[in-house]
């Protein structure tokens, strides 16, 4: 039985369609739906944790955006 669904994206089109299903599998089975951005920062050798960009303080906020307005989509399905 599928008790939690993962759905990753990366804005992309087809991402977002994979989204959409995730979110009509997740409603058919009464699985939880969780969602993932995800954004290429090519090849990353540092073992140390991402840390928030001082320089771009907003990054966060717009990921954050950005899911909200999937999962309002996927509600609104």
């Amino acid at each position: 039985m599928v008790t939690h669904i993962l759905a990753a994206t990366d804005g992309s089109p087809a991402a977002e369609k994979g989204v959409a299903f995730a979110a009509d599998l997740a409603r058919q089975t009464g699985a939880a739906l969780t969602l993932l951005a995800v954004k290429d920062e090519g090849f990353v050798t540092s073992s140390i944790p991402s840390v928030p960009d001082p320089e771009n303080p907003g990054v966060p906020e717009t990921a954050e955006d950005y899911l909200e307005q999937l999962c309002e989509a996927a509600l609104d399905r």
